[in-house]
C-alpha cells in the first residue's frame, strides 16, 4: 500500500510541475550566484537584476538535454 501511495504521489508531483511549467517567467537580465545538481536536476541561483530578487531556476534532464521546469522567486532582495 505504501508503494502504491508513493508512486501515485510521485506522478501527481510530476504532473503538476508540467502543468504549471508552461508560463515560466525567467529573468531577462541576471547575475549568476551558484549551481547545484544531482542525477536528474540542476538548480541555478541567480539574481534578477531588474528588481534585485534572488531567483532559483530548476532544470530537468541529462547533461545535454536540460529543460526548464520551474522558476522559484524567493522574494529575498540581493545587496552587494
Amino acid at each position: 500500500m505504501k508503494k502504491i501511495f508513493l508512486t501515485v504521489l510521485i506522478f501527481v508531483i510530476i504532473g503538476t510541475t508540467s502543468i504549471f511549467a508552461n508560463d515560466l517567467q525567467t529573468p531577462k537580465s541576471m547575475k549568476f550566484l551558484s549551481q547545484c545538481s544531482d542525477s536528474s536536476y540542476m538548480y541555478m541561483t541567480v539574481v534578477d537584476l531588474s528588481n534585485n530578487e534572488i531567483v532559483i531556476l530548476y532544470y530537468l534532464g541529462g547533461s545535454k538535454n536540460l529543460t526548464l521546469v520551474d522558476v522559484e522567486r524567493t522574494g529575498m532582495t540581493y545587496k552587494e
